[in-house]
């Protein structure tokens, strides 16, 4: 699935591409788990929020049933991040205040 970010004007600023998988990792319409599988912001729009709003968005709207989130940071010798519903929301109200 892909949510996607635009300005004003109508251009596209980010994308976020994602899955929801089960407790197997294997995909699952229904899973519990929430894997981000790539994150574009373009670089006039970077730390303003977007990921917040993403994640805002599909943990509290499209799979709200999830209770986890992973991704693999790229700029972290690629390992993977594990959240589960408690952090998302508080990190996402944070980025609401």
């Amino acid at each position: 699935m892909v949510e996607v970010k635009v300005d004003k004007d109508g251009k596209v600023v980010a994308y976020c591409e994602w899955n929801l998988l089960d407790r197997n990792g294997h995909f699952d319409n229904k899973g519990e788990q929430v894997w981000v599988q790539d994150i574009w912001i373009h670089s006039d729009y970077r730390n303003n929020g977007i990921i917040r709003h993403f994640i805002g968005v599909i943990s509290h709207k499209k799979a709200p049933w999830a209770k986890y989130c992973k991704f693999r940071r790229g700029k972290h010798n690629n390992r993977i991040s594990l959240y589960g519903k408690g952090i998302i929301t508080k990190e996402v109200h944070r980025g609401r205040n």
